[in-house]
């Protein structure tokens, strides 16, 4: 509908929701790291699975606001810009993975923590690759002018609520 004031304020409240969500995720998956123990994993894998666990759990905000951007670009029809941070993260993680579960050139060898702190570094390029060109590109200049204006709101909020609880 061409309606950037609206958008704005999608945006806005989107980023809201997905960090709200990010903080319940997150204190959850936090018990369940508390009890992991009680999940009949081999006692062996444990010293394994919890730092990784730790490292992947602090990537969950990042990965879930580049969602709000990404959904954010894939509905004013900026399909490409999503797409591209998206596979570029992917590289980065492939390479990072390379690199730090192998312990390639100066890079330590860290095996399965090597994956997480991989997953999380491309995570967090990638919400702020999208930041970035929001923040500073001239395509987005009306979209940035009505995220500024626009206020935070309940019925925005449910309206995301109703919208995401299915997909999610």
């Amino acid at each position: 509908a061409n309606d950037k004031t609206g958008i704005g304020g999608k945006l806005k409240n989107a980023l809201l929701a997905n960090f709200t969500v990010a903080v319940i995720f997150t204190l959850a998956m936090t018990v369940l790291f508390f009890n992991i123990e009680k999940l009949d994993q081999p006692a062996e894998l444990i010293p394994l699975i919890k730092p990784y666990y730790l490292v992947v759990l602090a990537s969950l905000v990042f990965i879930l606001l580049f969602n709000a951007f990404k959904q954010f670009s894939d509905g004013i029809q900026d399909t490409k810009l999503p797409m591209w941070v998206l596979l570029g993260g992917n590289v980065m993680n492939i390479i990072g993975n390379w690199l730090l579960i192998y312990g390639v050139g100066p890079c330590p060898e860290m095996g399965l923590l090597g994956a997480g702190i991989s997953t999380l570094l491309s995570r967090i390029a990638m919400w702020v690759t999208m930041v970035l060109v929001f923040r500073h590109t001239r395509r987005y200049s009306e979209h940035r002018d009505c995220y500024a204006q626009a206020r935070v709101e309940r019925a925005s909020l449910r309206e995301l609520t109703h919208l995401g609880l299915p997909v999610m």
